[in-house]
């Protein structure tokens, strides 16, 4: 009877987290990654990769201390009708890693866009982990993963808002 009860409230985590879209959210963002992953491996004229880097002479800058960073951003082709293909950076966004250490704390972003929207953040730093689901740029869930010896949390559930407003681009 008590495995009933386990499998029961199982069951309807899954079913209330389905019916949020985390798992379509889960579901693309392995697609895509794996999309990505061929792309390396092999020349896909669908993705647009833009590689940048930030302070490249590290220097140490008021407030902040020694910073450095990478950020990636993979865009996809888009067939437009009226207006031609748009390759490049006029193409969707549809991927942006941020990997920057500010003094002896790295932290690792990844944003997910569907469509043009952002549905999936995920931050890494000080073996913390969170991650946000969004939909119709509104947040629908919110993991925190952190280390039992972590006692520093730079990330709240509340952060969502900045995060969605962070990761819009020209």
């Amino acid at each position: 009877m008590k495995y009933m009860w386990i499998a029961l409230l199982l069951i309807i985590a899954k079913a209330h987290a389905q019916d949020n879209g985390i798992y379509s959210i889960k579901e693309y963002y392995y697609d895509l990654k794996e999309q990505m992953d061929t792309a390396r491996e092999n020349e896909n004229p669908s993705f647009y990769v833009v590689l940048s880097e930030e302070n490249v002479l590290r220097k140490t800058m008021p407030a902040v201390g020694s910073y450095h960073g990478f950020t990636e951003k993979w865009f996809l082709t888009v067939e437009n009708l009226n207006d031609g293909p748009k390759y490049g950076t006029d193409g969707v966004l549809v991927y942006e890693k941020r990997d920057f250490d500010i003094d002896t704390r790295n932290e690792v972003n990844e944003f997910i866009y569907k469509n043009g929207a952002l549905i999936f953040c995920f931050i890494k730093t000080e073996g913390n982990e969170y991650r946000y689901y969004f939909k119709q740029n509104n947040l629908i869930h919110f993991v925190e993963k952190r280390t039992e010896d972590s006692n520093f949390s730079p990330y709240r559930k509340e952060d969502w808002r900045s995060l969605l407003k962070r990761s819009k681009h020209p």
